[in-house]
């Protein structure tokens, strides 16, 4: 999105405080062979969920740069960054998913006010080539809730397929737990450290033995309860993190011993439909008393119903990718 911004202090603020220990993180993604070489995402990986990302920026001090080996693969229907990505074109070809681009949070164009200035995108976004700029960023506004990481403190920072190797330096910059600016300087990746995301734990039913990242998504068989052991109170549950941006949903309950024949989370769209139906026995508790489902929903309001043989009790969730 070529929105530029006469107020850069807007992004930027002079007052920065040492940041912890942000680092950057590689993401190899399967592509299903739709396009040729491999895809990776990039994500910022900051200390702890109360962190913020606001800028990746470069400056003569501390170029940004971005570049491959090979051509980056650029989808004639796409765009250099998020906000040009338009999910309905994917019927049309599904290449287009694989497409390579920047963001700052955002995977699509829906909602996204990512802003870009003093960067040129016209050789990558043209012919594959580099990213490189010492007086320019792409950044969000504070209050913007794709500043925030997702469960497992990532930030979502950019997407590049090749069939070739990329690497680069950013800077990034944010907001820490007590509200004070972080600055984080000439931070290095490469893909060829890239990591491949999931459950790393082998007592889990979804565990990954290729796995090199633990994602959270684990379901750890050996902590599930047994219907004996499942809540009764339906009043004394919580879902969170509401709103999610993930596909990752928790549940946290209280427990008692008295025992049930049904015990079920069904999920509800605002037209009255049913997206999924799971059953508690099968493996979704990630913890005693906490349920983890690993649910793909579209950005929106839906509801979220807990079945406990005849008793049904229901809670709103909010949606926002």
């Amino acid at each position: 999105m070529k929105n530029t911004m006469s107020l850069v202090t807007a992004c930027f603020i002079s007052a920065a405080a040492i940041a912890s220990s942000p680092e950057l993180i590689v993401e190899k993604v399967p592509n299903g062979d739709f396009t040729q070489g491999n895809t990776y995402r990039l994500y910022a990986h900051v200390p702890s969920n109360d962190w913020s990302l606001h800028a990746i920026w470069g400056d003569q001090q501390h170029p940004l740069k971005i570049e491959s080996t090979t051509p980056f693969f650029q989808h004639a229907m796409g765009s250099y960054s998020a906000v040009g990505q338009h999910e309905t074109l994917l019927a049309l070809d599904a290449s287009l998913k694989y497409d390579s681009y920047i963001t700052l949070g955002y995977s699509n164009h829906v909602s996204n006010s990512m802003w870009d200035i003093g960067i040129s995108f016209e050789e990558f976004d043209n012919s594959g080539g580099a990213i490189a700029t010492q007086n320019g960023a792409w950044f969000l506004l504070p209050q913007d809730i794709k500043c925030l990481p997702s469960s497992n403190h990532l930030i979502l920072l950019g997407q590049f397929t090749l069939t070739g190797n990329a690497s680069g330096v950013l800077n990034l910059q944010g907001l820490n737990e007590g509200g004070e600016v972080w600055k984080a300087y000439d931070l290095p990746f490469s893909t060829q450290n890239a990591f491949t995301f999931g459950c790393m734990n082998p007592e889990s039913a979804n565990y990954n033995q290729h796995a090199t990242w633990d994602d959270g998504s684990c379901g750890v068989n050996e902590l599930a309860l047994s219907t004996t052991e499942l809540q009764n109170n339906l009043d004394a549950w919580t879902i969170f993190p509401n709103p999610v941006r993930e596909n990752l949903i928790h549940l946290q309950l209280e427990q008692t011993n008295n025992p049930v024949n049904k015990f079920l989370v069904e999920i509800w769209d605002m037209s009255g439909r049913k997206i999924a139906s799971h059953d508690l026995s099968k493996g979704n508790w990630s913890a005693p008393g906490r349920i983890t489902l690993n649910q793909a929903l579209s950005p929106g309001n839906y509801t979220i119903t807990l079945i406990r043989d005849d008793r049904t009790e229901s809670k709103q969730l909010i949606v926002v990718k």
